[in-house]
């Protein structure tokens, strides 16, 4: 599918966009199509973080990487130790991790801590859950990840089928922004 044109839209404020979602559920991959084809801009915290706070902890713990890309890389395996190193990062604030990637970025992606999701809140426009269940993905441990999907409060986008099913959510989900893209 081609990108959908949003010159005009271009002048037009950008949303804050949270986007979270169980680990492996297409949270980057959302975010991608939001800059690629929508012209937002995005963190993942898990990218933003690694350089300065993950990874030095993780070799204090004997964990070394011998780049940033492949301690991103590895995240995988590390996922409750993210977690806690973010959460220790954002200390009693909460959310300075939140409020550091939205000084350049439209999008934070990857929010893990329902306490840092309570205490930034309101730094968002809307919050997307990314919902990957239909493949058979499974939730995640609560250990690496405690926040629950809430459909009152958030935007659900279904990564259950194929690509291009995801691509027309995405670009369906961009479309209803009224406030990004005004309605002619």
């Amino acid at each position: 599918m081609p990108p959908i044109d949003t010159n005009a839209a271009q002048a037009a404020r950008k949303p804050k966009l949270l986007i979270i979602g169980y680990g492996r559920h297409g949270k980057d991959t959302v975010a991608e199509l939001l800059a690629e084809r929508h012209g937002f801009t995005f963190a993942s915290s898990s990218y933003f973080a690694a350089e300065s706070v993950v990874r030095p902890a993780l070799a204090a713990c004997g964990v070394t990487y011998g780049s940033l890309e492949e301690c991103y890389a590895d995240r995988v395996n590390h996922r409750a130790f993210w977690y806690e190193a973010i959460s220790t990062y954002n200390g009693g604030g909460r959310s300075r991790l939140a409020e550091a990637i939205l000084v350049d970025h439209d999008i934070y992606v990857g929010m893990r801590s329902n306490a840092e999701y309570l205490a930034s809140r309101d730094l968002f426009d809307l919050v997307v859950w990314v919902d990957a269940s239909g493949r058979g993905l499974p939730p995640e441990d609560i250990k690496s990840m405690d926040i629950a999907y809430d459909p009152r409060t958030m935007n659900r986008i279904d990564n259950g089928g194929s690509l291009e099913d995801l691509i027309k959510n995405v670009d369906d989900f961009a479309r209803s922004l009224t406030w990004a893209y005004p309605q002619a």
